[in-house]
């Protein structure tokens, strides 16, 4: 714990500041908005269940004192137990120190992870879930360990309270579940088994939160079509896949990092592939539904599986070329972030003053 707060302090500090300079963001206000609906203890639950969603972080926000600051500080304990578990992944697979120095400052001090640390919490709790999960998922797949595939269900489990995103997170790595049956012989009951256990929890705990928008709303997918941006299109439904399709591109063009260690990866084990491409179909299906709408959560969802995709053991010219794609990542997102007109580009100047 002591070594999670550590890693937190430089975003404990960035959170100190945008209180200082009274910078905050839309997502972390509607937050405290809706903390501020619920009344511990009352019997008219009905009244305000609807305005709830997502439940974990809504209550977080009811429960502490110091609105929009305070979600900022809880942001960026959250950056350090994140950082930790990225840390965690890099030494399991016998990286050099130097290198999970490297991958882990490259990683954290992208202009988009100190954003959504410090401005939108719910979102960057789903984040940190997804990380957990995507950790935990390859070793399913990939070493047929049951117990990584448990968590991974659990965990999607917990991010589907947390961040409406993980229903497209939960779907894609069903959907690649039955890779992992081929660890248990390849059979039909193997990969059923192994898609039962990737999205069990995260079935259960949507229909446990649509029964209850049911049961006191009469709306039971309220909670998903209220929210903002949701279903929405513009463009026009074709013409937002595009652009959906587009800023994936955008996305994978500013991750090298992310391309480097699926392309390494994939020349390991071909059938990983699929699995490679899925943070993509999810990033670009949530764009497309208005699931995601937070600046640089592309480039943070792909830092985080790449950090949990570096290969076992790498040699040092794979290390070299691992590190040198960090740096030009972060190189090309900061430049972005700092000269594009774009949300983070916004939050910096803000904080500028």
């Amino acid at each position: 714990m002591l070594l999670r707060l550590a890693l937190s302090v430089p975003y404990l500090l960035l959170a100190a500041l945008t209180s200082a300079r009274g910078v905050t963001s839309g997502a972390n206000r509607y937050l405290e908005e809706s903390g501020a609906l619920i009344r511990w203890g009352s019997r008219d639950f009905g009244s305000f269940i609807g305005e709830l969603y997502p439940p974990i972080p809504t209550a977080i926000a009811s429960i502490l004192p110091g609105g929009v600051a305070t979600l900022a500080y809880v942001g960026a304990l959250a950056a350090g137990g994140i950082l930790h578990v990225a840390w965690e992944r890099l030494q399991q697979l016998d990286t050099p120190a130097w290198l999970q120095a490297v991958l882990l400052v490259c990683f954290g001090a992208a202009p988009a992870f100190g954003y959504l640390a410090t401005e939108d919490l719910a979102r960057f709790v789903g984040l940190g879930l997804f990380a957990v999960a995507a950790g935990a998922f390859i070793r399913f797949v990939a070493a047929g360990d049951t117990e990584a595939g448990f968590l991974c269900g659990l965990t999607l489990g917990v991010a589907i309270v947390c961040d409406p995103v993980a229903l497209v997170y939960a779907a894609c790595l069903g959907a690649a579940a039955p890779a992992a049956g081929m660890r248990y012989g390849g059979t039909r009951d193997s990969a059923g088994a192994a898609v039962l256990v990737i999205t069990f929890p995260a079935v259960g705990a949507l229909a446990g939160w649509t029964f209850l928008q049911w049961r006191f709303t009469g709306s039971p997918f309220g909670w998903l079509v209220d929210s903002p941006g949701v279903l929405d299109f513009p463009d026009g439904v074709w013409g937002e896949l595009v652009n959906s399709v587009g800023n994936t591109g955008l996305a994978l063009a500013l991750s090298p990092l992310f391309v480097l260690t699926q392309v390494l990866v994939i020349r390991r084990r071909p059938e990983m592939l699929l699995v490679a491409l899925l943070p993509l179909v999810g990033l670009t299906v949530s764009l497309w539904l208005g699931l995601r709408v937070a600046g640089g959560h592309a480039q943070v969802l792909l830092g985080l599986v790449a950090l949990v995709s570096v290969p076992r053991s790498p040699s040092r010219r794979v290390a070299t070329s691992v590190a040198v794609a960090a740096v030009a990542g972060l190189v090309a997102v900061t430049l972005r972030a700092a000269f594009s007109d774009n949300l983070i580009n916004a939050w910096l100047v803000e904080l500028a003053g």
